[in-house]
């Protein structure tokens, strides 16, 4: 089965949603679940600012990640089932709280994510401070590791990923 997924902000209440198709885009549903204090089709908070929403898949879209800014903080949400049902991460870095890959002491902007083929490996980058940060999960998106840290223009988290995989790249704006 084909799906497609619709990722957008609604600018009235800046809220990340989420919306999926199994008939290339004819018809479209609302996720049956989304993270806890949300209702669907919302991944982020409702009464929070979100932004910079960004979306990827696994090769068979089976593992949905999905990731963007609050306030300064980088939040992920989890599907397993091609996007039907969403949740935050089990275990985030030390001093978060998931949904939040970073902490609030700095701010955080523009979000990216990737995964491998299989989804299980997943990297979430964004920037901080003429700072690339990197936060990746070995486990599908369960659990995150501590974000590592480079200046701007080291080669060092391009050269981030999977054993024999391809490298990560960040773009900056």
């Amino acid at each position: 089965m084909s799906m497609l997924y619709g990722f957008r902000s609604n600018g009235a209440n800046t809220i990340i949603q989420v919306a999926i198709s199994s008939n290339f885009g004819v018809s479209w549903q609302n996720s049956t679940t989304t993270p806890p204090g949300t209702t669907p089709p919302n991944l982020s908070v409702s009464s929070e600012d979100a932004a910079d929403p960004q979306i990827t898949t696994d090769s068979s879209g089976r593992y949905v990640y999905a990731t963007w800014r609050r306030k300064g903080i980088i939040q992920i949400a989890i599907s397993s089932d091609f996007g039907v049902t969403w949740v935050n991460p089990t275990s985030t870095p030390p001093n978060t709280t998931p949904p939040d890959l970073s902490d609030s002491s700095l701010n955080a902007d523009d979000p990216q994510i990737a995964t491998d083929n299989t989804g299980r490996y997943v990297y979430a980058v964004w920037h901080r401070n003429n700072r690339i940060q990197i936060a990746i999960s070995s486990d599908h998106g369960k659990t995150w590791s501590n974000p590592t840290s480079t200046l701007y223009g080291s080669p060092t988290l391009s050269k981030a990923g999977p054993p024999g995989g391809r490298p990560i790249y960040h773009k900056l704006q």
